[in-house]
């Protein structure tokens, strides 16, 4: 086999600090994971994931201390992460062995050799792993045939009751088959019916399945064939009554992906965290929300309230889709096409920003258009005067400061006057308030 240097370069380099780190304590440490999966379909990682014999903690701060990053301990999970490693994130579990006490809980861990922690796993081609402990070559650890698998187009399942203990691994499962072109076989498929008989989600924490949508919805290029392979094998309305799947979804959903990447900007923006995203862009929940965008209301709030969400997020996906409706129907009833864009943005100033995006998204062509618009311009818009500019041209402090600068700012909206001529408009308005009345006039 070939060494480091058949992984993408990046990670090569920290494998192989890890690999000397490993050499230097006398720790069995492994790749394993989709690192060992790309190695072999000589995809490039960007991630890198070990397993260590022993104290993968410890193993995690001594590579931290060495790279010069952070590390951020799970303690209950006996794994730990370096976030961000010149780009590359590095996941560092112990190696362990799994005991479910309840299905669709989480498992109880404890430390175990290698062996035990590999015949754990979901699937057999997550079940290898690379040596890094020995110079020179790598060694591939292959107890479950997982390479075979992998060259077949075969994903297997290791355990019978594996989607009855975690199953999660059923969506997991619609993830992996999407982006390894890979298929799950007979009997995996008669696994995943008959978790589905058992109930199986009704048991699993709205939690966990919030986890698991995010992974899914949250790639442009596995979420639709994702959820067609749910679909089909009959798990996405058994994850909850809302989360029906078909063309129309599909359809909103490919918009909403396309949203974020032309709008808010770059095939990244869908995994952009809330706190990042600048003005707009919660990728998970509008993804969701399009999603479920036709589905009543009660089976909305149903949702958002059994997946956990935060405020922002149900907000969006259980009062957003009236208000949009109200809105779009309030542009139509002005005639969409010959509104003003002053009063456009009136109508559209009351939703937030992620509710513009499902908009353009999510409704027809003119009244998108003008919700778009909404977004990129017209709410963007600044002006160069403010109420101290209007107090000291001679305006009395009042609420008639606000009046004058909004009837400015539709002004700017409808391109009758440019920024330069703001205040000229203001004197004028100031000029007209202070005309004496003529006779006869009340």
């Amino acid at each position: 086999m070939d060494g480091l240097a058949r992984l993408s370069p990046r990670v090569a380099e920290h494998a192989g600090i890890a690999a000397e780190l490993a050499q230097q304590r006398d720790v069995s440490a492994f790749l394993v994971g989709g690192v060992v999966r790309d190695f072999f379909d000589r995809r490039e990682s960007v991630d890198l994931d070990m397993v260590v014999e022993g104290d993968g903690v410890d193993f995690a701060r001594r590579l931290a201390s060495r790279l010069g990053v952070e590390v951020l301990v799970h303690s209950a999970f006996l794994t730990a992460e370096l976030p961000s490693v010149a780009g590359c994130r590095i996941d560092i579990a112990t190696a362990r062995r799994e005991r479910y006490l309840q299905p669709a809980a989480l498992p109880v861990i404890e430390p175990a050799p290698l062996a035990e922690d590999l015949a754990r796993r979901d699937f057999s081609l997550n079940a290898m792993a690379l040596s890094l402990r020995s110079p020179g070559p790598l060694v591939l650890i292959d107890p479950f045939s997982g390479h075979r698998d992998l060259e077949a187009g075969r994903l297997r399942v290791l355990h019978d009751r594996s989607f009855i203990d975690d199953p999660t691994r059923i969506l997991r499962a619609a993830r992996f088959a999407t982006r390894l072109g890979m298929r799950l076989d007979a009997a995996g498929e008669e696994l995943v019916a008959g978790a589905i008989a058992a109930g199986v989600f009704e048991r699993l924490s709205g939690a966990r399945l919030r986890q698991e949508l995010r992974l899914t919805l949250c790639r442009a290029d596995l979420a639709s064939p994702s959820l067609a392979q749910l679909a089909e094998w009959r798990v996405a309305e058994n994850l909850h009554p809302a989360l029906v799947w078909g063309g129309a979804e599909k359809s909103r959903l490919s918009a909403v992906h396309e949203v974020m990447n032309s709008v808010v900007g770059g095939a990244g923006a869908l995994n952009r965290a809330p706190t990042d995203r600048g003005v707009g862009g919660d990728g998970f929940a509008l993804s969701l929300a399009s999603w479920v965008f036709d589905r009543p209301q009660p089976a909305r709030r149903d949702l958002a309230e059994h997946l956990q969400l935060p405020a922002a997020s149900r907000s969006l996906i259980v009062e957003g889709p009236e208000r949009i409706r109200t809105a779009s129907r309030s542009l139509l009833y002005c005639g969409v096409r010959t509104i003003s864009p002053q009063a456009a943005s009136r109508i559209l100033r009351h939703l937030g920003d992620d509710e513009l995006l499902l908009m353009i998204a999510c409704e027809a062509a003119p009244a998108a258009g003008w919700a778009r618009r909404e977004y990129e311009e017209m709410r963007r818009l600044e002006l160069t005067i403010t109420g101290a500019d209007l107090l000291a041209i001679g305006f009395q402090p009042g609420r008639r400061l606000g009046k004058v600068l909004e009837r400015v700012r539709d002004a700017r909206l409808d391109r009758a006057i440019t920024a330069g001529e703001e205040l000229a408009m203001a004197r004028a308005m100031l000029e007209e308030a202070e005309q004496p009345l003529l006779c006869g006039e009340q």
